[in-house]
């Protein structure tokens, strides 16, 4: 059954107090709509969980995938590279930025102000976004996007417990402050090793059979629904008593890979 694509929101088992991060791909969702006859608009779409979380916060990644050593970050002008919903959110007047170089946010709501001025020392460390939202017992949307491809949060549990087939390296970069000033700054960054291969979709089954997600099919699009504060005691454990053998795998392939691009960047 084909349900509008702004009456959604309603299909999720969301509160209006809700803090909600929301990773996206909407390019079946609008072909979908389309299909029944309907115009997708995205920023309707937006509109619709920012008038559900009337009294919540939402946020959109507008991370920077590809920023390297010397890059300059202005998080007004420089431009998420995740997503349609995340460009589209950096765009708008209502909403505003957190700081972060590589994992930024888009925000509005309660807590926009608080998290636009979180600035970190490590991208995924306790002093993060990341690190607030679980804190704060938030929620996150994977709209057709599974965990492997949409669950950054992962990497902040990985961090905290200290995993071994990660490991801290520094990046220096050029901030440019509210004030227009730049000045060169530093973040910590617990990257992987070389070889490893993270696995997030081994969770999916862990994450349903202990409620921390939930998970509808719509409009012939998977949206997933994690608590962020059950999924992390979830992999907590994994990485505590299980070797984190749900979360990542060691491949040759990929060793070979990676170290070539190290060696080529030196």
């Amino acid at each position: 059954m084909y349900i509008p694509y702004l009456e959604i929101v309603n299909q999720l088992e969301l509160k209006d107090d809700d803090i909600l991060l929301v990773a996206s791909d909407v390019s079946k969702l609008a072909y979908n709509t389309f299909k029944n006859k309907e115009k997708f608009n995205s920023n309707f779409f937006v509109d619709s969980f920012k008038a559900k979380l009337k009294k919540g916060t939402l946020l959109f990644p507008a991370f920077v995938e590809n920023f390297k050593e010397g890059d300059v970050f202005n998080k007004h002008t420089t431009e998420p590279e995740t997503g349609a919903l995340s460009k589209l959110t950096f765009e708008r007047v209502d909403f505003i930025r957190s700081s972060d170089p590589i994992h930024s946010f888009t925000v509005i709501g309660e807590y926009a102000d608080e998290i636009s001025e979180i600035k970190c020392k490590s991208t995924f460390g306790s002093d993060s976004v990341f690190a607030f939202l679980k804190e704060k017992k938030a929620k996150m949307l994977l709209i057709d996007v599974d965990l492997q491809h949409g669950f950054t949060f992962a990497h902040f549990v990985e961090e905290k417990f200290r995993v071994n087939y990660r490991k801290y390296s520094d990046l220096h970069y050029k901030y440019v402050n509210d004030s227009g000033k730049t000045i060169d700054d530093k973040l910590h960054v617990y990257g992987k090793k070389n070889g490893v291969v993270n696995t997030l979709n081994n969770l999916e089954k862990l994450f349903i059979e202990k409620g921390a997600m939930g998970k509808i099919e719509i409009n012939g699009c998977v949206f997933r629904l994690i608590h962020l504060d059950s999924a992390y005691e979830i992999m907590k454990n994994d990485i505590q008593n299980n070797k984190a053998r749900n979360m990542y795998s060691f491949e040759l392939k990929e060793f070979v890979r990676s170290t070539i691009k190290s060696l080529i960047k030196k």
